[in-house]
């Protein structure tokens, strides 16, 4: 009875935290906030999130702005940098370097081929 408590609190403190990160993903997210919205530590939060998301908070936050930038480059005609900073980007050359490393091409690139 008692890990059924343990799981059902784990995924109630996920469910927190990634509404948190997918409410607030235009503004700057820290792990402590992170922790803050799911009400753990810094440590339970980094094995919950490896857990069942298999990523860290950070780059969970960062998948979550890419997604977010994917919509923005098929749906509007917002430049790279409106887009970069919409998405909770603290710089457009950030931005391009994270989307290139988990597309394989640029921002610019993307939009041109969809």
């Amino acid at each position: 009875m008692y890990l059924r408590y343990i799981v059902n609190a784990s995924k109630a403190y996920m469910r927190d935290m990634i509404a948190y990160i997918n409410n607030n993903y235009s503004e700057r997210i820290t792990v402590a906030g992170i922790c803050a919205m799911g009400h753990i530590g810094k440590n339970t939060c980094i094995e919950l999130f490896k857990k069942y998301t298999h990523m860290s908070p950070i780059d969970y936050v960062r998948n979550v702005h890419l997604q977010n930038a994917i919509n923005y480059l098929k749906n509007s005609e917002m430049s790279i940098t409106e887009i970069a900073y919409a998405v909770g980007f603290n710089s457009a050359s950030y931005f391009t370097k994270s989307f290139r490393q988990f597309y394989d091409m640029t921002p610019g690139e993307y939009r041109k081929k969809v």
